[in-house]
């Protein structure tokens, strides 16, 4: 059972993606990075949500590591956690992929169309070539499925804001204070997936955050009709 933290219906909310199907560099629109070459990098959380792609630039080759720090780098809505080179999670909105809760990442070489398992996200990448990781079980090994763009600039995790959320003070320090134009449960997640804090029903928050370490943090914003607000913060 995959670990999940919003409900099918936050996810299609948020319309995050765009449509188009991804087979070759050419159809990618999301580039993150700088340099004269250009490499594929395809996420799948195998959540049933589907595989993501974008381009990755950089100059005579690159590797799987330094694809993903390109686009953490470029995108704020998308974190990752590394240790001595080996991928422990990735967080993109509500979507994630947390080492061991309940599974790893597994990386590939090759192409949308055709995987082949590689040795980590040290592995080499080549100008005109793809990366991918999955979020699953290694027995058995799965592939990303076949992606679709990312959307065409920054992660964004609201496209609307129906509960008129207010968050201050953004930087966050010692407290954060919430206000909405209605009652609202409160859960914030760190950039790990970690839930830090909730509070039930009411139109006005105030959740110390002294405790908190630095980083970008999640608030998920629902009124009792099920209407939702997402937004990022940062310590």
């Amino acid at each position: 059972m995959r670990l999940k933290f919003y409900s099918a219906g936050l996810l299609c909310g948020l319309a995050m993606w765009a449509n188009a199907q991804v087979s070759e560099l050419s159809d990618l629109t999301y580039f993150v990075g700088s340099g004269s070459d250009t490499a594929g990098l395809v996420i799948d959380f195998l959540d049933g949500n589907g595989s993501k792609a974008w381009g990755v630039l950089f100059n005579d080759s690159t590797d799987g590591e330094s694809m993903l720090q390109a686009l953490a780098a470029a995108d704020p809505g998308f974190t990752i956690s590394i240790t001595s080179g080996f991928l422990n999670d990735i967080v993109y909105g509500p979507q994630q992929g947390l080492g061991g809760q309940p599974d790893y990442w597994g990386t590939w070489s090759g192409t949308p169309f055709f995987w082949t398992s590689n040795l980590g996200i040290g592995t080499a990448v080549m100008p005109g070539t793809w990366f991918g990781c999955s979020y699953m079980d290694f027995d058995p090994m799965i592939e990303p499925t076949l992606p679709v763009t990312a959307v065409d600039g920054p992660l964004s995790l609201v496209e609307s804001d129906p509960l008129a959320l207010s968050l201050y003070p953004v930087p966050l320090a010692g407290e954060l204070n919430v206000a909405a134009a209605y009652p609202v449960r409160i859960q914030i997640y760190d950039a790990t997936g970690k839930m830090v804090a909730q509070r039930g029903d009411d139109m006005q928050h105030h959740i110390p955050t002294g405790t908190w370490t630095s980083g970008v943090y999640l608030i998920v914003a629902e009124t009792a009709s099920g209407v939702r607000t997402v937004r990022r913060v940062v310590k």
